[in-house]
């Protein structure tokens, strides 16, 4: 099975954000993982709460964070940086934060992050348009876990939007103008069943790909690392996450399906006996590219 562009907007319609930020690795409230995340985050754009760090020569700098959903990820790596300010962009805004246009900011907006309802598509570049303020004069970019919904006839023209977009660091040192967080299309840990698997590895694409297309695109000083972290959670809290379909490969899956997955996965789970709890790695490709 393919992740369509359907399989995509249903995945992200039937969600909201309580639902969403339910999930372990989304959690609106503070954990391990979600604090270890955007610490690496933070300090791989060189965000500091003082904004001394930068030494940037511009009164303030922006980051546009691309499919930021809630925006609550987006605060936490801003937070403090009185001379920063982010613009979330997501598709599946909620009614309450709907716009009629791409160039407004939604109500949900605070003093320093705005959200509109606009997608990666929008960066495109369509020489019949004028540029959206939100697609000019950026310094960041954020993707995080967004990159594999991108058609893959799409990337290059994507990504060459969001370079346009992007000012030539002025820091000293220069951090990167693009962070892409994404996950393995092969080597992943996550408990998981076979057909679920292969739904995974038919649409992730592999960060050969992404990396090529980010030079084509223009980008300099393209790499990657990978993140591991050791998540430890109660079986049921993992198989709820399953069910609850927290990623978009779940949503591939009929009701009944996950249902019978979540017997094939407990009946594989390596339970710890005096915890309750499993125990896997979650591996993060982080990709980083410069103006």
């Amino acid at each position: 099975r393919a992740l369509s562009s359907g399989t995509t907007a249903t995945h992200y319609v039937t969600h909201t954000s309580s639902t969403y930020e339910s999930a372990y690795f989304y959690s609106s409230e503070p954990n391990k993982y979600t604090t270890s995340l955007c610490d690496k985050v933070k300090k791989i754009f060189g965000f500091s709460p003082d904004g001394k760090k930068s030494l940037s020569k511009q009164q303030s700098r922006r980051l546009v964070d691309i499919g930021g959903g809630t925006g609550n990820f987006t605060a936490s790596i801003t937070s403090g940086c009185d001379d920063l300010e982010a613009v979330v962009l997501d598709p599946f805004l909620e009614a309450t934060d709907t716009t009629t246009d791409h160039t407004t900011p939604s109500t949900r907006c605070t003093n320093n992050i705005k959200f509109i309802r606009a997608s990666a598509e929008d960066f495109i570049k369509d020489s019949s348009k004028d540029y959206q303020w939100w697609r000019q004069n950026n310094n960041y970019c954020l993707m995080k876990e967004v990159v594999h919904h991108f058609a893959p006839g799409d990337r290059v023209d994507i990504f060459r939007g969001v370079n346009d977009s992007l000012l030539t660091p002025d820091s000293a040192p220069p951090s990167p103008s693009l962070l892409i967080i994404t996950r393995p299309k092969y080597d992943i840990d996550y408990p998981l069943w076979p057909a679920a698997r292969n739904v995974w590895a038919n649409n992730q694409p592999h960060v050969d790909e992404i990396e090529r297309d980010l030079l084509g695109a223009g980008f300099q000083n393209v790499t990657h690392r990978v993140e591991k972290s050791v998540c430890n959670m109660g079986l049921e809290q993992w198989l709820d996450m399953v069910k609850g379909r927290c990623w978009s490969t779940f949503s591939n899956f009929s009701d009944d399906e996950l249902v019978d997955a979540c017997e094939i996965i407990r009946k594989d789970a390596n339970v710890d006996d005096s915890t309750g709890e499993i125990s896997f790695e979650d591996r993060l490709l982080f990709i980083t590219a410069f103006k």
